[in-house]
């Protein structure tokens, strides 16, 4: 049954990590709330107050906003595939990292505000082209997509939806897919080395084997995901999110990866070596058996995380500036 929240006052609210399908929250107050990583799909929010709210790595597919008040709100990597705004007041409205729009999203609109960007919103021409070495598909609808073995090296995916795309072996070195969806995608034994993946979306993918060497994953999402002997040495990773993931015998060596988080991660005998962590999170993680030779761990948060004997943090730097060590355990000496 979906939640009732019709008529609802939860001005300044923080609605974290909520699942609110379908939610009924029609002629709602939601001014200056904070809907962050929830999930809103086909909700009723017509003619809801949503003054300055701010909507962040969510998803409100199929969602309606008709009527309502949206002045000065902002939506960072969130779906809005299929929703629609028709009647809004978008006064000052920012939705430049906003995902799956068309121009048919804001039909009817009121107010000036900042569109989504068009290269990773709107549908091209050439999306029905198949796929080769270098190709365009920006913004394009690439859902449930089977391109197992292509070879898209250096292609143009930015913006583009890829979710639960089945590109297993797939060739994507050096391929663009800056603010791409591919969520729940089947990328095993993929090959992403160098590839552009900085704010894509790759929740509960399945990158078992896949090589990510040297990519640009920041801000990207890889939460739930699967990364068992992933690898993922060498990369720019600052504030990717690896919250959730499966990642055993991932090697993460050399990775730049300050602000990160990989919170209640499986970790087990993964390798971070050389690795900068500064202000990471590895909170409840299973960090058994994992090394982190001559990393720089200054300010990470090992709350709680899972350690043993052959946790290694020879040569680690900064291992006596660490936020917090797990309950019990004995951190090695400076």
């Amino acid at each position: 049954r979906a939640a009732e929240m019709s008529a609802a006052s939860l001005d300044g609210a923080s609605l974290l990590f909520c699942d609110l399908k379908d939610i009924q929250a029609d002629e709602a107050s939601l001014n200056g709330a904070i809907l962050r990583d929830s999930v809103l799909d086909g909700a009723d929010l017509r003619s809801a107050q949503l003054r300055s709210a701010t909507f962040r790595r969510g998803s409100a597919v199929g969602a309606s906003f008709r009527y309502s008040d949206l002045r000065g709100a902002t939506f960072v990597r969130t779906n809005l595939s299929r929703a629609t705004f028709r009647g809004a007041n978008l006064e000052g409205a920012d939705f430049t990292l906003a995902r799956g729009t068309t121009p048919s999203t804001f039909d009817m609109a009121r107010g000036h505000f900042k569109a989504p960007d068009p290269a990773a919103s709107q549908v091209k021409a050439g999306c029905a082209a198949l796929p080769a070495f270098g190709a365009s598909y920006p913004g394009c609808d690439l859902r449930a997509r089977s391109w197992d073995g292509v070879n898209l090296e250096q292609a143009s995916l930015d913006g583009a939806d890829a979710s639960r795309a089945s590109l297993v072996l797939a060739k994507l070195s050096h391929a663009s897919l800056l603010r791409a969806s591919l969520a729940e995608a089947d990328l095993r034994g993929a090959s992403l080395n160098s590839a552009r993946l900085d704010d894509a979306d790759l929740t509960k993918a399945d990158l078992v084997g896949a090589e990510l060497t040297e990519a640009s994953l920041r801000r990207a999402d890889f939460r739930m995901s699967q990364l068992g002997a992933a690898k993922v040495g060498f990369v720019q990773a600052e504030e990717a999110d690896f919250s959730d993931a499966v990642a055993e015998k991932a090697l993460f060596e050399g990775a730049a990866a300050p602000r990160a988080q990989f919170a209640r991660a499986r970790l087990a005998e993964s390798q971070f070596n050389g690795a900068r962590l500064v202000g990471a999170s590895f909170a409840k993680a299973d960090l058994v058996g994992a090394s982190f030779k001559d990393a720089a761990v200054e300010g990470v948060d090992f709350t709680g995380a899972l350690m043993d004997v052959a946790t290694d943090f020879t040569g680690a730097i900064g291992v006596d500036k660490v936020a917090a060590w797990p309950a019990g355990y004995s951190p090695p000496l400076g």
